[in-house]
């Protein structure tokens, strides 16, 4: 599963739904979360840490701007729930960005 998902990393960092396809937030969160929960570090080394940190900082909406994430390049800015921030800072305290 882990090779796999290491095909789905786009050279942006965002992970696509398959080989080759856009980086989208939705796959990328699934994509890090399983190499998480598989854990060990030959999963989590499959994802280019500074590729994803970047990733994730495009997709990021300024707070004066609404706060929030964009799901992809281009797409409208979407809401930030207070659920979303909590599993966004418990997925960075597992992966250890």
């Amino acid at each position: 599963m882990a090779e796999f998902l290491g095909l789905c990393q786009c050279a942006g960092g965002g992970f696509g739904g398959g080989p080759g396809q856009l980086a989208h937030l939705a796959p990328t969160y699934a994509a890090v979360m399983a190499l998480a929960e598989l854990g060990g570090g030959a999963a989590l080394a499959v994802v280019d840490r500074p590729a994803a940190a970047r990733f994730l900082a495009q997709r990021a909406v300024p707070p004066r701007c609404g706060g929030g994430f964009t799901l992809c390049e281009g797409a409208r800015p979407r809401c930030a729930r207070p659920q979303a921030r909590w599993q966004a800072r418990e997925t960075s305290a597992a992966v250890s960005w």
